[in-house]
């Protein structure tokens, strides 16, 4: 089959991607490599929350805490069929403030997600269970989602690790 420039597929990847999404880095693959759909089964995320009031910081981190001390995490999903309740416990495997800073009053939120086979969640459900907020409220935080990777033995690996 006809050769791809790696060169060239970065300058046309970088001149048509829309605004706020950046390409770091473009390699080959094996032809019959799997999909990412099929490898990626972890995602970490950052989410800016507002603490602007003196105690929001120390809020934020309780009800981080009474959150993951639930017997289960229980998300509503909606579909053709009707409402089917998920635990999702078992899906986070991260919930916790990384950074706080004073200045913006803004706590950073790192969280990571686990994806398993027929259950999985997103991170706008995570978000509106633990802040106890409507989804239209969650969706204007600053999310920033910060890496793709598999996970096997408890260890995780770049998806560039594939072939």
């Amino acid at each position: 089959g006809a050769s791809v420039n790696l060169n060239d597929a970065e300058r046309s990847l970088k001149a048509n991607s829309p605004e706020g999404i950046g390409i770091l880095e473009v390699r080959k693959l094996p032809i019959f490599s799997k999909s990412l759909a099929e490898v990626v089964n972890y995602t970490a995320y950052e989410v800016k929350i507002p603490c602007t009031a003196p105690e929001d910081k120390q809020k934020l981190e309780e009800t981080i805490k009474a959150f993951l001390a639930r017997s289960e995490i229980i998300i509503v999903h909606q579909s053709k069929s009707g409402a089917k309740s998920i635990d999702v416990k078992d899906l986070i495997a991260v919930l916790e403030i990384s950074e706080f800073d004073a200045e913006t009053k803004t706590a950073a939120l790192k969280i990571e997600l686990r994806l398993k086979q027929g259950k999985s969640v997103r991170l706008q459900e995570i978000l509106t269970s633990l802040l106890d907020k409507a989804e239209a409220d969650v969706d204007v935080l600053s999310m920033k989602r910060t890496g793709l990777f598999i996970e096997s033995n408890s260890a995780l690996r770049s998806p560039w690790t594939i072939s």
